[in-house]
């Protein structure tokens, strides 16, 4: 099921500058003539990790205004200084894996 993040909708919660021009460039490298953004099979753990990994204030900011579903990550992969635990071993990512979304 495609999940589409309309430019509107930011402007509309509004969203800093920095999370507009970005939202901006990956429509523009969609390049499908529409200012939002589409995911044709929906938001998956692996959009949200490398949201997470460009800026972990973004993830949030579109979990908390609705624009994605929120993934709950394992206590146990969570460090002290807020950075997530990636153990590449065995080649399944447990937090990939463990992960759910609410």
């Amino acid at each position: 099921m495609d999940l589409i993040i309309k430019r509107a909708d930011l402007l509309e919660k509004s969203v800093c500058r920095p999370g507009l021009d970005y939202f901006d460039q990956i429509s523009i490298d969609q390049n499908n003539g529409s200012p939002d953004v589409v995911f044709p099979d929906g938001w998956t753990a692996l959009h949200s990790a490398m949201l997470y990994s460009y800026s972990p204030n973004f993830l949030i900011w579109f979990e908390r205004n609705d624009l994605i579903p929120t993934l709950e990550i394992p206590i146990k992969n969570i460090k002290s200084d807020g950075s997530i635990s990636l153990n590449r071993f065995p080649t399944v990512d447990p937090i990939l894996s463990s992960a759910k979304f609410s």
